[in-house]
This record gives structure tokens, sequence and C-alpha cells, in this order.
């Protein structure tokens, strides 16, 4: 939800390069490796796949947020 919300209100302040780069690097360069990895490599399965796309999640939805708060105060 965190992450979802952080990005409308980002694209109505009309900052979208941003939230975009951060969503490309937490779902390809993030989640997809750590997916491969805990999923396959650590034999984690499927719980690790979903463990990856939670993390992966969370750090866009803070990175996010982030953004958010750091183009309020600038």
């Amino acid at each position: 939800g965190l992450q979802v919300t952080s990005i409308g209100i980002l694209r109505g302040i009309e900052d979208v390069k941003f939230p975009t780069y951060i969503t490309l690097l937490g779902y390809w360069v993030l989640a997809l490796p750590l997916a491969y990895l805990l999923g396959f490599v650590y034999k984690m399965e499927v719980i690790g796949i979903w463990w990856a796309l939670t993390f992966s999640l969370v750090f866009v939805g803070v990175a996010l947020y982030w953004r958010f708060w750091y183009k309020m105060k600038n």
C-alpha cells in the first residue's frame, strides 16, 4: 500500500522519472536476483521467492516515501 500511495503522490506532483528508476531498481535489480537466489540456490522454493518480493516491495515503498518527504522539504 505504501508503494502505490507514494507513487501516486509523486505522480501528482509531477515527479515521474525518479519513481520509475526506483521501481525498476527494486524489481529487476533487487527482486529478480534475490528471488532466484532464495528460491533456487538456497532451496527455499516458493517461500524464498515471496520473501524476495516482500523485501523489494518494502525497499521500493520506503525509497518512494523518502523521495516524497525530500520533495516536500525542497
